[in-house]
């Protein structure tokens, strides 16, 4: 027995090094889960079919089968290009599309930030000042029933839109 403490005394620093050692083992065996982690790497998202609707300045507006990784620019090629009217600088061509996307490519009139009472939809109609749903219902029955309007001040015809409220909306809309 004194034979064996004399030999850890003079290898005190070995001793310290092996139990060292051995505790990290320990630790590891005992904090694995027993199974071989591995790093498995995502696949990418499949090439897939998807449907985008184009209109507005392109030359053959529509419904266009389109792969998932296709870019704007190429729906817009499909629909055979734009017309000379088209603002490009308005859009992101190399936006991704999604399925079921609904594209308007603006003319360079569209682009002046007005909204035209003869073409917004419902939506559009909305984002202007003191249009809710229900008129914006009435202006787009409005220019069902008359053709669309000839003039601004035509606006005021529709029910709900005064004088005051017409020159609100004035600086905001265009025919």
């Amino acid at each position: 027995m004194e034979k064996i403490q004399n030999i850890l005394r003079e290898n005190r620093k070995y001793v310290y090094i092996a139990v060292i050692i051995m505790s990290i083992i320990t630790a590891i065996f005992f904090t694995s889960d027993g199974t071989n982690a591995q790093v498995v790497e995502e696949e990418p998202p499949k090439d897939v079919t998807i449907y985008v609707d184009i209109s507005g300045e392109v030359v053959n507006p529509g419904v266009y089968e389109m792969k998932s990784s296709d870019r704007i620019y190429q729906v817009i090629e499909k629909a055979g290009g734009v017309t000379k009217k088209a603002d490009l600088n308005a859009i992101n061509q190399a936006e991704g599309i999604t399925d079921g996307m609904k594209l308007i490519i603006p003319s360079k009139e569209d682009s002046s930030g007005k909204i035209s009472i003869n073409k917004g939809d419902a939506k559009m109609l909305e984002t202007i000042s003191g249009i809710g749903p229900a008129t914006s219902e009435k202006i787009i029955n409005y220019r069902k029933e008359n053709g669309g309007f000839s003039k601004l001040e035509d606006l005021m015809k529709v029910s709900g839109i005064g004088e005051k409220t017409f020159e609100k909306m004035k600086p905001y809309i265009k025919l």
